[in-house]
């Protein structure tokens, strides 16, 4: 298949892949997107310096649902929903459970949610800076499993996991999975599409 080349121009990108961008459903505001500021705030509150491919994106296009993921952003002000908070609380989590691997899971930083299943997605701050491989953490049985690395660059995740079919290639759901599913943000996974999240007063 061949290396998968980083995108930074994130609106080229979505038009040469055909992605639908729809609008937040009622008329509802969405999220204000962080800009350069609140990234460089949310590296140096984590510790962490983020990869260009992403930090592109989260600036292009920001927090909201793409394909089959939930995409965590920096945003103009504290939310739910935001990089810094999805992070924490996963964490704290993972705190609670008895780990039965060396896998660095106090060193996570979250980038994405499976919108079916219970998987999140993100980076491990120990690894070498020149490597922003993207792992799997099933919560259901992240104790016992090693969290699989499902790629080499934010790039490549939304390629092969939020657009492809990866997640079910590696085994870690069935094909199946989800089609009777009646959640909204379920009903465009065959398609590429992107929808921002509402904005929040949380």
């Amino acid at each position: 298949t061949g290396k998968i080349a980083m995108a930074t121009d994130w609106q080229s990108y979505f038009k040469q892949k055909q992605v639908v961008q729809k609008p937040v459903p009622f008329g509802l505001p969405s999220i204000e997107k962080g800009n350069e500021q609140n990234l460089q705030q949310c590296s140096t509150d984590l510790k962490f310096s983020f990869p260009i491919d992403y930090a592109a994106f989260s600036t292009q296009i920001g927090p909201g649902t793409l394909g089959r993921c939930r995409i965590f952003c920096p945003t103009q002000s504290a939310n739910v929903r935001d990089l810094t908070s999805q992070t924490y609380r996963l964490r704290a989590v993972l705190s609670e459970m008895v780990i039965k691997h060396d896998f660095p899971l106090q060193s996570l930083v979250v980038v994405a949610q499976d919108v079916m299943e219970s998987f999140f997605f993100g980076w491990a701050r120990s690894e070498p800076q020149a490597d922003y491989s993207i792992y799997c953490i099933n919560t259901s049985d992240v104790g016992l499993v090693k969290p699989p690395r499902v790629a080499k660059s934010f790039t490549e995740f939304v390629e092969k996991v939020c657009f492809g079919n990866l997640l079910s290639d590696l085994g870690l759901v069935d094909e199946e999975s989800g089609e009777e599913d009646e959640d909204d943000d379920n009903d465009d996974l065959t398609i590429r599409t992107f929808k921002p999240f509402a904005a929040s007063n949380i």
